[in-house]
């Protein structure tokens, strides 16, 4: 059987990207996110393939975690303007 991939690459500005597998995270982490968004993890993997704002905060608030920052949900950089962010779907990079 083929793992089930989607990866996510947010960038805001001229940081430089992070990247999240929404399907590599472990059943605790999606109970987390259930626990704090109120929606089961399969809404948010649905919401996000069709740009959701919440998911989106939610997944690119994850990969900045996992790439070491310690960053709080409610943090203002966790909240970047439109025109600065962007999320490519499964970059082929």
């Amino acid at each position: 059987m083929t793992p089930r991939t989607h990866v996510l690459r947010f960038t805001v500005g001229d940081q430089a990207p992070v990247d999240l597998d929404i399907f590599q995270l472990d059943l605790d982490e999606s109970i987390a996110l259930e626990t704090l968004i109120g929606r089961s993890y399969r809404d948010l993997t649905l919401a996000v393939e069709a740009d959701d704002t919440l998911a989106l905060k939610v997944f690119y608030w994850v990969a900045r975690r996992k790439a070491g920052h310690e960053v709080a949900f409610t943090d203002p950089s966790n909240a970047p303007k439109w025109a600065d962010f962007t999320c490519e779907h499964n970059p082929t990079d």
